[in-house]
């Protein structure tokens, strides 16, 4: 699904998608605001309307299937219905990550369940046209998770960190082969802060997609200041 062009200072992709996948507090949702500051829309994960979100930190083992199986549905949808005019949309969310945690919550059989699912939504709605993969270490990510101070987040363990991290990474490394891949270090670039670097990662963003005037596109200001 590489079908990108460049027009009218927007990229464009016909039903194409960037996902963006990284660990628990990785970036995810900061780098796809900067991305639609660029003029891409954003499709932002609405975690709080799964209904199990906050009962899974407190009873993990009791709750994970329904969690798991909810979030990757409202993935789903949440790309399928997205506003019909948008040819490209940026996700900070991702099939691959949702893939990725059940390795860390689920049982064998609970797996193969959600795989039978998942499998028929990736045949369904394709693969990503990018997936930006945000690495960050799980010190940092935990440091973070504290500062945001969500009550159902109290319970999240440096172990649990690093299983997810390990998991993700080893999904990632499988999928190369068939999906466009941008690996981004979250820990060391500020893409929150610092703008030589936002322009950076989009610049490589918009490169992994194929569009051509990129250097024009970020030289001309289409990437906004926040204001």
């Amino acid at each position: 699904m590489k079908n990108a062009s460049y027009a009218g200072n927007i990229i464009t992709c016909q039903f194409s998608r960037i996902e963006i996948c990284g660990g628990i507090s990785a970036g995810k949702t900061t780098l796809a605001s900067r991305i639609a500051l660029c003029g891409i829309p954003c499709n932002l994960e609405r975690f709080r309307d799964n209904p199990f979100w906050r009962q899974f930190y407190k009873r993990p083992k009791l709750v994970a299937f329904e969690t798991e199986i909810t979030f990757l549905m409202q993935h789903y949808n949440q790309i399928k219905m997205f506003p019909e005019g948008a040819r490209l949309q940026a996700c900070d969310f991702s099939f691959y990550l949702d893939r990725a945690y059940i390795d860390v919550t689920l049982s064998e059989q609970q797996r193969d369940a959600f795989i039978a699912v998942y499998d028929q939504a990736i045949r369904e709605l394709g693969t990503p046209s990018v997936l930006v993969y945000l690495r960050c270490g799980e010190n940092e990510q935990l440091r973070r998770v504290r500062r945001r101070r969500r009550d159902a987040e109290k319970g999240i363990t440096l172990d649990y960190l690093h299983a997810l991290n390990r998991a993700l990474e080893s999904h990632v490394s499988e999928i190369r082969k068939n999906v466009n891949v941008v690996e981004i270090d979250s820990e060391i670039r500020d893409f929150a802060r610092d703008e030589k670097v936002t322009r950076e990662v989009l610049g490589e963003i918009y490169q992994a997609l194929g569009a051509e005037g990129v250097e024009d596109v970020l030289v001309q200001g289409v990437y906004l200041q926040p204001k």
